[in-house]
């Protein structure tokens, strides 16, 4: 795979998300995201891997991010980032 191959780092960050493989996935997708920071659908792909890592915050912003740089379902994204900044269902 090429180092500066955005597209390449996202597809494997995909494979790894698919695999459970949530740390490597956001690495992955943090190298795209590095290469490419306009493609929003690495972004929105980060928010979805730290979101399934627990981590609530970081999650919102790479979808602020993806929101930022163009994508395509601004509704939805502003859903999930309202969800990611509620508080947890068992720290209520």
């Amino acid at each position: 795979m090429a180092p500066t191959d955005a597209a390449a780092w996202h597809d494997l960050g995909v494979a790894e998300f698919r695999l459970g493989d949530h740390d490597a996935a956001t690495s992955s997708f943090q190298r795209a995201i590095a290469i490419d920071p306009e493609d929003p659908r690495s972004s929105e792909a980060l928010a979805l891997s730290l979101a399934a890592a627990g981590l609530r915050e970081e999650a919102a912003v790479a979808m602020e991010q993806y929101v930022a740089h163009g994508g395509s379902d601004r509704e939805r994204a502003k859903a999930f980032i309202a969800d990611m900044r509620k508080p947890p269902a068992d720290a209520r």
